[in-house]
């Protein structure tokens, strides 16, 4: 695995990050994961609405750990 993130010089917050994983599958196979994410209008969300389904959810208590 190789991970690389990219700060913002004058706010330290991560502006980007790509990652890449090499994998080897049983078998002799193998897989290739590129992941790129870029990162923008960072702590600028005005409003936050939470849907009435969540605010009303029920909880669900026999969950295996």
């Amino acid at each position: 695995m190789s991970a690389v993130y990219t700060v913002d010089k004058n706010t330290y917050l991560t502006t980007s990050s790509s990652m890449s994983y090499d994998l080897k599958i049983p078998g002799n196979g193998k897989m290739t994961i590129d992941v790129v994410c870029k990162m923008r209008n960072i702590n600028k969300i005005e409003n936050i609405t939470i849907p009435e389904e969540a605010k009303n959810a029920t909880t669900i208590n026999n969950i295996k750990k």
